[in-house]
């Protein structure tokens, strides 16, 4: 009696959507001279994958354009996120 293998691939695709609620508001940046979208400083660091601290230290060094605001929350303008190197 002869016996017949069959092997059969099955390709599948997963695609995760994370919906997060959005903590960004619209102001006018100096130094960008224009109106950006600005995060605090976890919504910055997911955005940039990285941490929180990070954040703080571009903050530190001037690589990331901020606005404090109400109780001294600091508000990081989203397109200078794009350049910094962490």
């Amino acid at each position: 009696m002869n016996t017949i293998r069959e092997t059969r691939s099955i390709e599948t695709d997963e695609i995760w959507v994370i919906r997060r609620k959005r903590l960004w508001q619209r102001r006018y940046c100096l130094q960008c001279e224009m109106e950006v979208s600005v995060v605090g400083p976890d919504e910055a660091a997911f955005i940039a994958f990285t941490n929180v601290a990070s954040i703080f230290e571009c903050i530190g060094t001037g690589q990331v354009h901020i606005e404090y605001l109400e109780g001294a929350t600091p508000m990081i303008c989203v397109e200078s996120l794009r350049s910094i190197r962490v």
